[in-house]
């Protein structure tokens, strides 16, 4: 496999230049230079001002994470103040990637826009400069996420993954699966899958959290299932949803729990502490580190991530047809085999074509977002 090495000794997959804003006042002029400047990626922020404790860590983790991320070359970071660049910055490993432009030390719209294209011309230049690498599976970290999910996700395409990730872990690869809230139920198995006692209870504590949450809200989670697409999908319990979420991790051994907007640390299978909102999720998935994302999905949704390309996946013949120009995957021929073996073959192929400038679906059509969780008011 061939990628392009990063300042931190990460490889990307792919080569962007990201155009950040530090805080969501600057949505329109960062969004404005990303216009002007060709193939680069926009990342608005989610608010990013008057938050608080939490909240505001959560958000600068996950800014850097993204400016970060192995598929970024350099980044654009535009600001109303300093201080909300500068705060970014400091949590990155690579803070030597960033450009930065402040609105209040500019000379106007169009001043912001004039150096942020003449930091094109000096990325651009250093792009031509880079050589492309070699890289194992070690160096890759693939992102793991269902939604919409229906009796075929569980039956079909996550066992299909979990046999796919399973191959990857094999081969000194690194996978993260997320959705604590989606193991509700399922806690047993995954308790069989961590040798330390202290991961174990960190493993209860998280899944619990989101149980507390919805508690504190007046819903209990135990012996339901609250999503109506799931339900209708045939998924009556959470207990069913989880067991099937849980199945495209695979079977090896869960080494580490990642705390929200904090990045991979340890090689192997970790599960991400994120909510279960596909949008807020790719996005954690994407600040975490991952190059790819596997996204299955039984009753359909469309969403891709802009930094980790997103392979979309689905056993359901139905929903393979109405989003047929979204979805990478068809795995419903195998509704009466069950050849999970076959399923993730074709999953491995696809991931290699993508590792290898291949464009997903949602990269085509630019069915693209980003959006940071947030777990408290602002001031």
């Amino acid at each position: 496999m061939i990628g392009y090495k990063r300042s931190n000794k990460t490889v990307g997959i792919r080569n962007y230049t990201v155009i950040m804003s530090a805080a969501d006042n600057v949505n329109p002029l960062a969004r404005k230079i990303s216009k002007k400047i060709k193939h680069s990626i926009y990342i608005p922020a989610s608010y990013g001002r008057g938050q608080l404790g939490l909240d505001h860590e959560n958000f600068l983790n996950c800014m850097a994470g993204l400016a970060d991320n192995p598929n970024v070359f350099k980044t654009i970071l535009v600001s109303m103040d300093g201080n909300s660049a500068d705060w970014i910055i400091q949590k990155s490993k690579r803070k030597k990637d960033f450009f930065k432009i402040t609105f209040m030390e500019s000379e106007g719209l169009k001043d912001c826009v004039k150096k942020a294209l003449n930091y094109e011309k000096k990325i651009s230049k250093e792009m031509k400069k880079i050589k492309h690498v070699n890289f194992s599976y070690k160096n890759l970290v693939i992102g793991l996420e269902c939604g919409g999910s229906d009796t075929t996700s569980g039956l079909i395409a996550n066992p299909c993954l979990g046999l796919f990730v399973d191959d990857l872990i094999k081969k000194k690869g690194s996978a993260i699966f997320s959705e604590p809230v989606e193991c509700l139920g399922g806690e047993e198995s995954l308790l069989k899958r961590i040798k330390r006692k202290k991961l174990k209870l960190k493993l209860l504590n998280t899944i619990y959290k989101y149980q507390n949450i919805a508690k504190d809200n007046k819903i209990n989670l135990t012996g339901i299932n609250p999503t109506p697409d799931n339900i209708r999908g045939g998924l009556s319990t959470i207990e069913e949803k989880s067991l099937g979420a849980i199945s495209k991790s695979g079977s090896k051994n869960i080494i580490d729990i990642i705390e929200f907007g904090k990045k991979i640390k340890k090689n192997g299978l970790n599960l991400l502490d994120a909510p279960a909102a596909a949008v807020e999720n790719l996005t954690a998935l994407s600040a975490a580190g991952c190059q790819i994302i596997l996204f299955t999905t039984g009753g359909g949704n469309p969403v891709g991530n802009p930094i980790s390309p997103t392979i979309k996946i689905t056993a359901n013949k139905k929903t393979y047809k109405s989003f047929k120009d979204l979805i990478d995957i068809d795995l419903s021929f195998l509704i009466d085999s069950l050849d999970y073996k076959n399923g993730s073959l074709k999953i491995a192929k696809k991931v290699y074509s993508i590792i290898n400038n291949k464009k997903t679906l949602s990269e085509k059509n630019k069915y693209l977002e980003s959006n940071i969780s947030r777990f408290g008011p602002s001031i």
